[in-house]
């Protein structure tokens, strides 16, 4: 039986970068912002975030996402704080939602040419279908240290799919953060 924290892992971090993915990233940041200034970095504080809700405040995926989003952040040559003040805080946010997609397909025999007549006419039918699925959103948010104010957001979006092994939950979480956070700083050309 598939434990409770394995489908949780898999429910949120479906957001995968492959080929045929489907994961789409959307950014949005306060251009008044002076983003050149930034170097350092800390984690908005536990009892400050708005996570909620037991499918995604996990720890497994709580401690993932946290060592994607330090990376990334540093391959961009920002310094996580340990001591003082930081330029910036950080903090991320999840969900599952269950959505509904509709597919038509048309299946008709239309006009067609043959030998010099024009026959035929249209037949056929139309059915639509209705899929139920997850949709797992990671939303990575910075926010100015004085008045912990939304500077930046990027957000990420992709169809929930199976179950995967730490490795592979642990990739695509990589996968995801990069994604989103590639237009980090505004302004900046990515690296």
């Amino acid at each position: 039986m598939v434990s409770f924290n394995q489908r949780i892992s898999a429910i949120i971090l479906s957001l995968s970068v492959t080929a045929c993915s489907t994961l789409t990233v959307s950014t949005d940041y306060n251009p008044d912002f002076d983003f050149s200034s930034l170097q350092t970095y800390g984690w908005l504080d536990v009892e400050d975030a708005r996570i909620e809700g037991a499918r995604v405040d996990n720890p497994l995926i709580r401690n993932r996402i946290i060592s994607s989003v330090d990376t990334a952040l540093q391959s961009k040559g920002f310094v996580k704080s340990t001591e003082g003040t930081p330029d910036f805080l950080v903090t991320w946010l999840g969900a599952v939602d269950t959505r509904l997609r509709y597919d038509t397909i048309s299946n008709f025999y239309g006009p067609y040419w043959s030998r010099g007549y024009y026959g035929g006419g249209w037949s056929g039918y139309q059915r639509t279908y209705a899929t139920e699925y997850e949709e797992g959103t990671l939303i990575i948010d910075i926010l100015s240290q004085q008045d912990k104010q939304l500077v930046w957001r990027g957000t990420g979006r992709d169809f929930v799919d199976n179950l995967r092994t730490q490795e592979e939950i642990t990739k695509m979480i990589d996968n995801a953060v990069n994604r989103i956070l590639a237009d980090f700083p505004p302004g900046r050309k990515p690296e």
